[in-house]
């Protein structure tokens, strides 16, 4: 038996290409502490994190800068929480930054 996360992470090995989309906030009640799977995922597989995002206020969609997890989860999480600081999603009172 194997985790999810680690699954995903022995894909990106067997791919010259291989992207995944995986959205940590909640959706059904507001939850600061976003779920942590997208970056473990990343850290196992040593690939970046591409912090896209969908602003529901701007009607506007797109990409920024590739984050590399630095094994300081802590830290590592308040950046990415930083950069969609200003980003409304659908339901902004289930976001939290």
């Amino acid at each position: 038996k194997t985790s999810l996360t680690d699954q995903i992470a022995d894909e990106f090995a067997k791919h010259d290409s291989f992207c995944i989309g995986v959205t940590p906030e909640g959706t059904r009640k507001y939850n600061a502490d976003w779920k942590k799977g997208f970056y473990f995922i990343a850290q196992k597989a040593n690939v970046p994190i591409v912090l896209a995002y969908i602003d529901y206020a701007k009607k506007e969609v797109g990409y920024g800068k590739l984050f590399q997890p630095t094994g300081n989860l802590e830290a590592d999480m308040n950046a990415i929480k930083d950069y969609y600081k200003g980003v409304t999603g659908k339901k902004p009172e289930k976001f939290g930054v």
